[in-house]
């Protein structure tokens, strides 16, 4: 089994620490800007499934 790593979030700007976990035996999905978790199918045989979607522009938005 592998080792538990340290993720940390932080500021691109400033390099401030937002936030800092130990991931062991598990995963993490980090959704940054105008992505977001839209959906979660989980299975039986330990099988999951997320679904992510961007966010719609608002009006005036460019992309």
């Amino acid at each position: 089994m592998a080792e538990p790593v340290n993720v940390t979030v932080s500021d691109p700007e400033t390099g401030e620490e937002l936030e800092s976990r130990i991931v062991d035996n598990d995963f993490m999905v980090i959704c940054a800007g105008d992505r977001y978790i839209d959906g979660v199918q989980a299975y039986g045989n330990g099988t999951q499934v997320l679904t992510v979607k961007r966010r719609p522009a608002t009006a005036g938005e460019n992309r």
